[in-house]
């Protein structure tokens, strides 16, 4: 296994805000538990093996991945491997309208809220770190945390309604 910070983070050219807050959350949260501060590149820098793709981007195309997104799909997400590349996406679309909606935390209505919601997932099951809790706590110290072989969430809900 390799550890996680040997990898680094990838957006797409031009990311959504909730991609960018996915991202910084992630690397804040590496930062926090290993001590590393992940590099954060744009999609449009060559491929490499070790690498958190955050959201849309070209990558999925390299790897050869379709994800389904529609409007009926904003708070649903997709965390998969692709040999050791992993990948954490929404599987909204942004809404058609020329503003979305927005509140004091930011823009919800992206399609890209999803991409974050996997970014909490991915902190709390591979960092070991709970974001909601662990402010008021002791954080676990892992400087050789290392990446799980063949981690993957299905958070849709075909996937819940097959768990029940």
């Amino acid at each position: 296994m390799t550890k996680i910070c040997n990898y680094r983070i990838v957006l797409a050219q031009k990311p959504t805000y909730n991609e960018r807050r996915a991202a910084a959350f992630i690397r804040r949260g590496v930062r926090l538990i290993t001590g590393a501060t992940l590099e954060i590149v744009s999609d449009a820098e060559k491929p490499l093996p070790l690498e958190i793709v955050i959201g849309k981007t070209s990558r999925e195309e390299t790897d050869g991945m379709q994800f389904e997104r529609s409007r009926k799909t904003l708070w649903e997400y997709k965390i998969c491997q692709k040999n050791e590349r992993v990948c954490l996406t929404g599987l909204g679309l942004p809404a058609e309208e020329e503003y979305p909606y927005k509140h004091p935390y930011g823009i919800v209505d992206d399609g890209a809220y999803g991409t974050s919601i996997a970014a909490y997932r991915f902190t709390e099951d591979v960092l070991g770190y709970d974001f909601l809790f662990d402010a008021y706590c002791a954080y676990p110290e892992k400087p050789d945390l290392e990446m799980p072989e063949d981690y993957a969430v299905d958070h849709t809900r075909d996937a819940m309604e097959q768990d029940h």
